[in-house]
């Protein structure tokens, strides 16, 4: 979906239990965000956004309003560790794991990216 030149895309719909998956930033446009949206979100994620879970380039720890040392670069490997039963979601940064924990995550939630025009990610398990 294009929006005022920023993408959003949504993936696979996750309803309960335990999921993990990791992406390559390929190419880093800010506003860059990555996590989990509710199927309702639409917009850019937001540090104020009760709809998106996940971290921005710049640091910030989306929905938490934290804002945490990494920053996502060209090449980064960014792995997510999603429990929807007890509402969890930790990231791992270059197999580092990030100091923000979120713990009110609202099932169900998409696999989320967002980006200004020409970011791209891949999944890369």
């Amino acid at each position: 979906t294009m929006l005022k030149s920023y993408l959003v895309n949504k993936g696979t719909l996750l309803e309960s239990g335990k999921h993990s998956w990791s992406i390559r930033a390929d190419t880093v446009v800010p506003s860059f965000d990555v996590g989990v949206v509710s199927p309702s979100h639409t917009a850019h994620f937001n540090r104020g956004t009760p709809t998106a879970w996940g971290l921005r380039e710049n640091g910030y720890c989306l929905h938490g309003q934290t804002q945490v040392g990494n920053r996502i670069k060209n090449g980064d490997i960014l792995t997510f560790h999603l429990d929807l039963d007890s509402k969890t979601l930790r990231i791992d940064h270059n197999k580092e794991r990030v100091s923000f924990e979120w713990n009110d995550v609202k099932a169900p939630v998409h696999i989320a990216f967002s980006g200004g025009k020409g970011s791209k990610v891949t999944i890369i398990e």
